[in-house]
């Protein structure tokens, strides 16, 4: 049952995409920030916040890179910086190592994508060789990999930086 699902969301998922993509309001929205790396991470922080689905970016993003769309990779970059505001907001009730764990997932994606960022237009390049949802894999796979070898590092940053935004009156 789980699995049919599964699938039964990923068509509703296409049909509701290939709708946006004959959409003239979107084809406008990414024609106008097509070639503007800083303002596809910006949309899809905010249209995977709102929207609450990274998987609804991903099959966008994939469908305008067919149209030669360059936006597809920062929006996707912009989509996982989106889980993590996503991943706050639902942590915001729940208990201090929930809030904890969402923090650490928030600023794991934004300082990949600060990371990230300068090399953009090189992954925008491998376009007609991977998928947006291929370099997306890829992408969080390079990034656990980078971020292991310093998780205790990493463990006290966020440690210091919820401990500190603890301590501020709100």
């Amino acid at each position: 049952m789980g699995f049919t699902l599964v699938i039964g969301s990923l068509c509703i998922m296409d049909v509701l995409a290939t709708d946006m993509k004959e959409s003239i309001f979107y084809y406008d929205l990414f024609n106008k920030i097509d070639h503007s790396s800083f303002i596809a991470v910006l949309t899809g922080i905010i249209h995977t916040t709102l929207g609450q689905s990274n998987s609804t970016i991903n099959e966008i993003a994939t469908l305008f890179a067919t149209e030669n769309f360059y936006t597809g990779i920062p929006l996707i970059i912009g989509a996982n910086i989106g889980t993590g505001v996503m991943a706050m907001i639902a942590s915001l009730v729940t208990m201090k190592e929930a809030r904890l764990t969402a923090y650490a997932y928030l600023w794991l994606n934004i300082l990949g994508a600060i990371f990230i960022y300068p090399f953009l237009d090189y992954l925008v390049e491998l376009k007609n060789i991977l998928t947006p949802a291929q370099v997306n894999i890829m992408y969080n796979i390079t990034l656990s990999l980078i971020t292991l070898p310093f998780v205790k590092y990493y463990s006290s940053f966020i440690d210091r930086i919820y401990h500190w935004r603890q301590k501020s009156p709100m």
